[in-house]
């Protein structure tokens, strides 16, 4: 039977992707042209409102495939050229070079006595760490970027006596990460340093659908503050603090969407008050250390997701929230809303006089909050 154009319409379109994909996948042709091509998506209307006045069965109809076809062809070709691609040995095609970028605030420009820090990114790869007090710099930032793109901005300002400093990316042009995570060979990298982990310091952190690896070792921390989207965040804080905190115990609070969390080592800082937000993620926290002492409270709300919270095996444990279907458990014992009119709760015995505790509260919609007490 003979077919029509319009049947090999969605063939075609199918080798079409196929084609290009392979050459992304080989190196062949740069990822980044998949964002490119999305800008022109309004050019389907025009498509479909052509194809309509025609109608299918016409020989204009099968023209305007062929031109299409052409056009996208043309296109790639253009790409290519407008992103300084060369052809290099090997027989790929290189796309415009990541360019590198140091950024520094130095403590002499601002001698500040704390420091307010704000980094913030969508579809990047940050890496956040901290050296042996380093009287020059209080921070410096390390940027692999794509100049096409955007380029890092660090602003730093005084309020007072306190340092405000915020690291982010400038675009000049908008592109969907998700093009990113289908090629981490993409993903902009940014490696910050902290040099002067002796201030006492407050830091807001931002993550889309990247990457963020944060370890804040002996910094004298005040509130931290995480939100992911989809990506991945990790806060670690890896040894004791080798001196008490100048300031009032930390506050934690974290915000995932459908990403991951990790918090590791608050029983290595001084932490009396957490928030944790879970949407469908999964979160874990760990409050292991020398350093937990008092009750640690923590309010809790969590959607379809999952938060894991891991304590020492001597901390006191009271449990007390409000779930949908959800779940509440605490080592192998699991309670759930409808054994218990929609408010499963759980206390330790002896938690009254326990040195150390741990007062969860919050919702549950239909995932799961779990403690478990270390071995």
């Amino acid at each position: 039977m003979k077919r029509g154009m319009w049947d090999l319409t969605g063939p075609l379109a199918l080798i079409g992707a196929g084609v290009v994909l392979l050459l992304n996948t080989t190196g062949r042709l740069p990822w980044s042209i998949w964002a490119d091509a999305w800008r022109y998506w309004p050019v389907l209307l025009i498509v479909w409102g052509v194809l309509i006045f025609f109608g299918r069965g016409s020989r204009a109809f099968g023209a305007l495939v062929g031109i299409a076809f052409i056009f996208f062809g043309a296109f790639v070709v253009a790409n290519i050229a407008s992103q300084g691609a060369v052809w290099r040995e090997g027989g790929s095609w290189s796309p415009d070079p990541r360019q590198t970028r140091e950024l520094r605030v130095d403590y002499d420009e601002h001698q500040p006595s704390a420091l307010s820090l704000d980094v913030s990114f969508e579809g990047s790869d940050v890496v956040l760490r901290t050296v042996p007090s380093d009287q020059g710099r209080v921070l410096t930032a390390h940027a692999t970027y794509y100049p096409r793109y955007g380029e890092p901005e660090l602003r730093s300002s005084r309020a007072g006596t306190e340092l405000e400093v915020s690291y982010s990316m400038r675009k000049f042009r908008q592109y969907t990460s998700l093009f990113t995570n289908l090629s981490p060979g993409l993903m902009e990298r940014h490696v910050v340093t902290l040099g002067r982990p002796d201030l006492p310091t407050s830091a807001r952190l931002a993550i889309g659908s990247g990457n963020l690896d944060a370890v804040l070792d002996q910094v004298e921390i005040q509130m931290v503050r995480l939100t992911v989207g989809s990506g991945v965040g990790t806060l670690a804080f890896p040894t004791p603090l080798s001196s008490r905190p100048s300031v009032n115990a930390a506050r934690v609070d974290f915000e995932v969407g459908s990403g991951r969390v990790s918090v590791s080592g608050l029983g290595n800082i001084e932490v009396d008050r957490m928030r944790a937000h879970v949407g469908s993620g999964r979160a874990t926290v760990d409050l292991c250390g020398p350093v937990v002492a008092g009750t640690v409270y923590m309010d809790v709300d969590v959607g379809s997701g999952e938060l894991a919270v891991f304590v020492p095996k001597e901390m006191a444990v009271s449990a007390d929230v409000r779930t949908g279907s959800g779940t509440l458990r605490v080592d192998e014992q699991s309670f759930t809303g409808k054994d218990s009119g929609g408010q499963p709760s759980y206390r330790s015995e002896g938690y009254e006089e326990a040195s150390i505790r741990l007062d969860l509260r919050g919702h549950v919609g239909t995932g799961s909050v779990s403690i478990w007490r270390s071995k």
